[in-house]
C-alpha cells in the first residue's frame, strides 16, 4: 500500500471512532449507533458498518518496553465475531492477491493480518465517504 493510503486509513479510523461516540463496553444498540452517527446501514467485508465500527471502538493500545505498540481488544460475541469474519474475508482476498502476484510468500501471515486491518479501515472510510 502507498503511504498516503495508510495515512488516510489511520485518519479515517480516528474519525470513525470519534463519530460513533461513547457507549458502554459490552453493549451495542445498533439503531442508536446508526441514529447518533448518521450512518446508513452499509455492508463492508460482508458485515454491517456500525457493528464493525463498534468493535474497532473498543480497541486499546499501549507501548511495550521494546518500543512496540500493542493493540488489543476483548470483544463480546455481538461485535467480535463480525469483526473476525470481516478480517478473515479480507485476509483471504489478500492471500489470493499474493498468489496471483507470484506466490503465497509475498507477505507473512502476520503482515497479511495487519494489512487486512488497514484494508478494513480503508473500506470503512469509503463507506463513510459514500454516505
Amino acid at each position: 500500500m502507498k503511504p498516503n493510503r495508510k495515512d488516510r486509513a489511520r485518519r479515517t479510523l480516528r474519525r470513525v471512532i470519534s463519530t460513533v461516540g461513547d457507549f458502554p463496553r459490552g453493549t451495542l444498540d445498533v439503531s442508536s449507533v446508526v441514529y447518533r452517527s448518521g450512518m446508513d446501514p452499509k455492508i463492508v467485508a460482508g458485515e454491517r458498518v456500525e457493528v464493525l465500527v463498534a468493535a474497532l471502538r473498543q480497541m486499546e493500545s499501549r507501548k511495550t518496553r521494546g518500543g512496540w505498540v500493542r493493540i488489543s481488544a476483548t470483544l463480546d460475541r455481538e461485535v467480535g465475531e463480525p469483526l473476525q469474519r470481516a478480517l478473515v474475508r479480507i485476509e483471504g482476498e489478500l492471500l489470493a492477491q499474493d498468489r496471483r502476484g507470484g506466490g503465497a510468500d509475498a507477505r507473512t501471515a502476520g503482515q497479511r493480518r495487519a494489512d487486512a486491518l488497514v484494508v478494513l479501515v480503508d473500506r470503512l472510510a469509503e463507506a463513510f465517504d459514500a454516505s
